[in-house]
């Protein structure tokens, strides 16, 4: 019997389940949340604490074919753990461990000349002013070494996505953030210049294989949540997508990233990427699952399956993208008094409305700080000319559906 299982089984993992039911496989969902909507998609569910990977592999009679890959975050690294533990083709426990280690991740690079600008870390459990006048220090250096100013960003140490990130301006800042204590692991680092993007990649065989280059929509500082992505045309930024290409296979060289799909975010600033973060798993936020596979025709995780299975013969890049655009229902602080009707908004668009999957409710709308917030809202998916017609149609969308918004 083939058997395949989830580690962090989120709504994000029911995308997973299905592909790999379908093809074959008895699907076994580990979280520690019973109520995880992916336990209910599994043939088997476990409730079981997935920080620790003896947890799984114990409550395992043989050994599974293979770790599905599913968006998680810090534990990341108890799948490279069960990968490690069972001689799985997977990401390895070592390779997790970096991409969930927001500092030993900037340290890696930097000492190989692949990451730039400073990172500080704050540890948990030091005095708000040591951790202050650290900051300032750093602040300190920064000014001397950047041309952008003094901004900063701040964020947890470990794991993935938008939790608790902002960006500050000076060590007051800093303090504000922290609030009354040092709470978790933090980061303090350089904010580099230039448009920010997203990347849905795989690595297998130690070959980096790029699958789109999603150029993301941000809200103003001091939270910039990515509020939607645009599909960046394959053949007329064929330039960007070798450059990326290039880099991010000294990369994964670097941090011994191999077999599993990849994202991550990075700057793209007069022609050259710098990374923001990186992680060996597919991306969330109805990326990986509805999204790419739209743009590309690819679905990365039967891509991933078919590796595994060793048929997967060449990387079999997508030869062209269609232009589409993913957004999330972002607005400044309102009340909402009513939502329009689904199907109004869809005879509106037609055609070019390919996916609408409104869950606002009458009420307040409070401002975007993180993204877990943002995507209970729900999506939409346009499918337009080009870019600028894009963000035309998205304007005229989110006119349409906030329409019924006071300020009073």
């Amino acid at each position: 019997m083939k058997t395949a299982i989830v580690i962090g089984a989120s709504s994000e993992s029911v995308y997973a389940i299905g592909i790999a039911r379908k093809r074959g496989y008895y699907v076994i969902a580990f979280d520690g949340n019973s109520q995880a909507e992916g336990l209910s998609h599994a043939d088997q569910a476990v409730v079981a604490d997935i920080r620790d990977a003896s947890q799984i592999w114990e409550r395992l009679d043989h050994k599974p074919s293979l770790v599905l890959p599913v968006p998680i975050g810090r534990y990341l690294t108890s799948a490279g753990e069960v990968n490690d533990f069972y001689g799985l083709r997977g990401i390895s426990a070592r390779a997790a461990e970096y991409c969930t280690d927001k500092y030993k991740f900037h340290q890696k690079l930097s000492e190989y000349g692949l990451r730039d600008g400073h990172c500080l870390l704050l540890e948990q459990g030091c005095s708000i002013s040591e951790a202050v006048s650290r900051a300032e220090a750093l602040f300190t250096q920064e000014r001397g070494s950047s041309e952008q100013g003094t901004r900063m960003v701040i964020k947890p140490r470990y794991g993935s996505g938008s939790r608790a990130v902002e960006l500050v301006q000076s060590a007051s800042e800093v303090r504000t953030y922290l609030g009354g204590t040092v709470g978790e692991d933090l980061v303090l680092e350089t904010v580099f210049p230039g448009i920010e993007y997203g990347v849905d990649a795989a690595v297998f065989d130690g070959k980096i294989s790029l699958y789109l280059i999603r150029e993301k929509l941000l809200t103003p500082p001091p939270y910039r949540q990515c509020v939607g992505y645009l599909a960046v045309d394959r053949q007329s930024e064929h330039p960007m997508y070798d450059r990326i290409t290039n880099y991010l296979q000294q990369v994964i060289q670097t941090l011994e990233i191999n077999h599993c799909l990849l994202h991550c975010d990075l700057m793209w600033h007069e022609g050259k990427p710098m990374l923001i973060e990186l992680s060996g798993r597919p991306s969330g936020h109805r990326l990986h699952n509805v999204f790419t596979p739209l743009a590309t025709g690819v679905s990365m995780v039967d891509r991933y399956i078919d590796y595994v299975e060793e048929r997967y013969t060449e990387l079999c890049e997508p030869s062209e993208v269609r232009p589409l655009l993913i957004g999330y229902f972002d607005s400044e602080p309102c009340l909402l008094k009513q939502v329009p009707d689904a199907a109004d908004i869809q005879r509106q668009f037609g055609s070019r409305l390919l996916q609408y999957d409104c869950r606002l409710e009458p009420g307040v709308i409070s401002e975007i700080k993180d993204g877990h917030t943002l995507m209970e809202r729900g999506y939409y998916i346009l499918e337009g000319k080009n870019r600028a017609d894009l963000l035309q149609e998205r304007e005229l969308l989110l006119k349409q559906v906030f329409a019924g918004k006071s300020f009073a």
